[in-house]
């Protein structure tokens, strides 16, 4: 299984590399980049006009999911992590610390 952590410098290559995984039995996850452990806000996921292109990425994997099973993120997490990085984060969430 390979993790791909979203941050601003690598969140638009989305698409590119879900369908280099569907080929073989690797199986793909996302998870969102916090600051928490590193203090770098430049790798957040905020602007506006990004957080629009996330969301039609976040769209294409939902779709791709269901024909499918390289992507592991369910539906609700994917909507989750479109949360965290919308609201710029999750009161009380200390995953960012821990990872």
């Amino acid at each position: 299984m390979l993790n791909s952590a979203l941050t601003h410098a690598n969140f638009a290559e989305i698409p590119g590399l879900v369908p280099r995984r569907r080929s073989g039995a690797t199986q793909i996850s996302f998870s969102a980049y916090s600051p928490l452990r590193t203090g770098d806000m430049s790798l957040c996921i905020n602007k506006p006009e990004d957080l629009a292109v996330l969301r039609k990425h976040f769209d294409f994997l939902k779709q791709y999911r269901r024909s499918s099973s390289t992507v592991m993120n369910s539906d609700y997490i994917l909507d989750q992590t479109y949360r965290f990085f919308a609201d710029g984060g999750m009161k009380g969430c200390q995953a960012g610390r821990r990872s």
